[in-house]
């Protein structure tokens, strides 16, 4: 499990013990018993966590109703919004069904691990930082960035990198929970409650709708339309203005 968690394949090698000809075995059942009950224990935890490399992937299949409702909704959404014919970055791709399904789209995240696992799909991807984009001005012409702004410090340098690399006309869709809406904080109360240390931890920087519209508005863009995920997370689209 430690292999897929970390993006690796794994090929299997075929082994075989030889028998025991004397002596006896020094392991004890119930000491082997409880070592094997802690390391599945420990693996299962890691499997099933978000610093699993496959963790996005999974989640559009997953055996909860709920998780699996959102994360196709969001695809649904973003796959419709993103429907221009140029060439488009998939900002903080992770492992998701959305760069899969996108045309013409290259994936960027700061995670070896899930990149690591998305090459078995032979999509170009490409390791970086939202704060210094490893590309030249005018690059793309779409920009998707979903489910990332709300995991780092909030400031300008995101959005002023994103910016810097689309071509006027092209579209930015911008994905976060709305933090303006009681039915995301309720939900994440509760998120906390069952799972903690997951994805609720890790959102530093909380987002307002009108708030984000406007810091997308000031940094060359303008505002097209919102969509909700189950009233709760908002995707921005928008349209970068020339310059």
């Amino acid at each position: 499990m430690p292999a897929y968690a970390n993006g690796w394949q794994i090929m299997e090698v075929p082994f075989a013990y030889r028998p025991r000809h004397r002596g006896s075995s020094k392991a004890r059942l119930l000491r082997l018993g409880n070592a094997y009950a802690g390391t599945f224990a420990k693996l299962w935890k890691l499997r099933n966590s978000i610093e699993s490399a496959d963790y996005d992937e999974r989640a559009f299949d997953s055996l909860i109703p709920l998780q699996r409702a959102w994360q196709r909704r969001r695809h649904a959404v973003i796959t419709r919004r993103a429907t221009g014919s140029g060439l488009l970055l998939d900002l903080g791709c992770g492992s998701s069904r959305i760069l899969r399904d996108l045309q013409r789209a290259i994936g960027l995240d700061i995670s070896f691990t899930k990149l690591r696992y998305m090459r078995r799909y032979g999509l170009p991807l490409v390791n970086g930082d939202i704060f210094a984009l490893p590309f030249r001005d005018a690059t793309f012409d779409d920009i998707v960035c979903s489910e990332v702004i709300e995991h780092i410090p909030a400031g300008a340098g995101p959005f002023a990198e994103m910016a810097r690399i689309q071509r006027p006309g092209g579209r930015l869709i911008l994905g976060t929970p709305d933090y303006g809406r009681w039915s995301w904080r309720a939900l994440e109360r509760l998120y906390r409650a069952i799972a903690p240390g997951g994805y609720a931890d890790e959102h530093i920087t909380q987002y307002r709708h009108d708030e984000l519209r406007d810091l997308a508005v000031r940094h060359g863009y303008r505002h097209l339309a919102t969509d909700y995920v189950f009233g709760s997370e908002m995707i921005l689209s928008f349209e970068r203005s020339p310059s």
